[in-house]
């Protein structure tokens, strides 16, 4: 096999499993906003707000979420803790628009903390999909 086919060969590989894991997740890691409030108050989730305090301020947060900063140097302590004391409960991200939220809860997948999801449109919508705010889902003044 020359350096050619070596090279196509790895990266076909490469985009068979992001194509897998990125399906995989979306089955299995993701809800919409929604959910994720139904899922709290039905006790199978932990709602954690990963954005930055000024997003908080500016915006409130979901009534129900803890405001865990990702930007934290404690960040995965932090998480891994709430975890920990919330058996057998999903920890649900949710940040602007989701994509800060996809990154963090696949990370935290990598590090072994599989009970995570990502709440896909976030607190502002994106690509078609309403948000929080929008959706009119319940909000508190950050400080609160």
């Amino acid at each position: 096999m020359n350096s050619h086919s070596r090279f196509s060969a790895v990266i076909g590989a490469l985009v068979f499993s992001l194509v897998f894991s990125f399906s995989v997740m979306a089955a299995d890691d993701t809800v919409d906003a929604a959910t994720a409030l139904n899922m709290v108050q039905n006790g199978q989730a932990v709602l954690v707000d990963i954005r930055r305090p000024s997003e908080w301020a500016s915006t409130g947060i979901p009534a129900p979420a803890k405001p865990i900063t990702m930007h934290s140097e404690q960040f995965f302590d932090e998480i891994l803790a709430l975890s920990k004391a919330n058996p057998g409960k999903r920890i649900a991200l949710i940040c602007a628009g989701g994509v800060r939220s996809a990154a963090m809860q696949s990370k935290l997948s990598e590090l072994g903390l599989t009970s995570v999801i990502d709440v896909t449109e976030g607190v502002l919508g994106n690509g078609g999909k309403p948000g929080w705010l929008a959706r009119g889902l319940p909000v508190k003044t950050y400080g609160q």
